[in-house]
Formats: C-alpha cells, structure tokens, sequence
C-alpha cells in the first residue's frame, strides 16, 4: 500500500456533490438487477430527487486527501440506520478506505 494521508471529514455540498450525483446515478443505471423501463434522462432525474432527500436526512461522511479535502476518494452515506451507499474511486480501492468509512460511521448504523 502506498502512504497517503487520509482525513475522513463531513460532507460539503458544494464540493462533494458532483462526485456524489454522477456516481449514485450511474451505478444505479448501470448496476441495476433488474430491466429499468424508464428513459435514461427521466432515471436520472428521479434519482436526483431521492439522492437529494437522503443526502439531507442522512449522515454523509467523505474520504480525502488531508493537504486536499476537495479531491475525493470516497464516501459513505447512512440513511435510517442503514448504509445507503458506499464509494470509493478506482485508484483508491486497495488502500482501506472502505473500512475507514464503515468505521467513521458505524455508531450512524442500527444492529
């Protein structure tokens, strides 16, 4: 593993928001189990909405660059008690900071 420093901080709307959205929509699109019968655009834009409500009755926590809190790693949202969504970038998987961002927000999770 290579030596970063990694701070794990709240969420910025205005800084974490286009990481978030981008890939909340598109690993929603892309990932789906199932067949999604709406146009792509219309998807988007329904998740959009419910990405924004989580986001505000959530607990969002980001992983970055300590001298670089705008350059993203990760994140972790908890909604109701429950782990909503979990990403960290490509470059980054193999550095643990999944299991920092669980542990950032383990007392937000119910059981």
């Amino acid at each position: 593993m290579r030596e970063i420093e990694i701070v794990i901080r709240p969420y910025q709307s205005e800084v974490d928001d286009p990481y978030i959205y981008s890939t909340w929509r598109k690993h929603s699109w892309y990932s789906s189990p199932i067949k999604i019968n709406v146009p792509k655009l219309q998807f988007f834009k329904e998740k959009t909405q419910e990405i924004k409500k989580i986001l505000f009755e959530g607990y969002v926590r980001t992983a970055c660059f300590k001298n670089d809190p705008s350059a993203l790693m990760g994140i972790v949202v908890v909604y109701q008690g429950k782990i909503a969504c979990l990403f960290v970038k490509k470059d980054f998987l193999k550095e643990g900071i999944d299991d920092l961002l669980k542990k950032a927000v383990k007392d937000q999770i119910n059981g």
